[in-house]
């Protein structure tokens, strides 16, 4: 009798059967089952599980927020890591905005310099400019920089009029 340790489950051996019998008929073993996913509103794309979109019209910090809200259910932009702030930097870029700056969702609510993403996510990926967050000159919401070709954030007043990108489930 074999130990339990070597004796196979039953749903170790079903699955064993399953991709046995893909290979006997010739078929390919999945490599990894594709996520479902609906496409994007034309002129947005689309970055894992989100889409992004790109507005350019000057509006202050809080109408574009409101906008986001109500054009498509999401919010301001938030920045997860460096991987998904190099796509909106590529969004950016391929849009010809190339010298103003851009609002993302970072904010200081109580302007204690405790910074929060719209929408609750959790601020855990940082990529401020260099000397920013200003102590001198402080606004209380930030934008990417075109210093730093959308890369990097600055704070600003709330009430500046800048483009804005929208980030919403797809």
């Amino acid at each position: 009798m074999l130990p339990l340790v070597m004796m196979p489950s039953f749903s170790g051996m079903l699955l064993a059967c399953l991709l046995l019998t893909g290979l006997v008929h010739g078929e390919a073993a999945p490599a990894a089952v594709a996520s479902v996913r609906r496409s994007c509103p034309e002129g947005s794309k689309a970055f894992g599980s989100y889409c992004y979109g790109l507005f350019s019209i000057a509006q202050t910090w809080d109408a574009a927020e409101v906008d986001c809200q109500s054009q498509t259910s999401g919010h301001l932009v938030s920045l997860m890591n460096g991987a998904e702030a190099s796509f909106v930097a590529s969004l950016v870029a391929e849009n010809g905005v190339n010298r103003n700056p851009i609002w993302i969702g970072l904010y200081d609510p109580n302007k204690n310099r405790r910074w929060k993403w719209t929408g609750n996510a959790l601020f855990t990926y940082q990529a401020w400019a260099t000397s920013a967050p200003s102590n001198s000159n402080p606004g209380y919401c930030a934008t990417l920089t075109p210093e730093t070709g959308f890369k990097n954030w600055k704070d600003q007043p709330c009430t500046s009029r800048n483009f804005y990108i929208c980030k919403f489930k797809s």
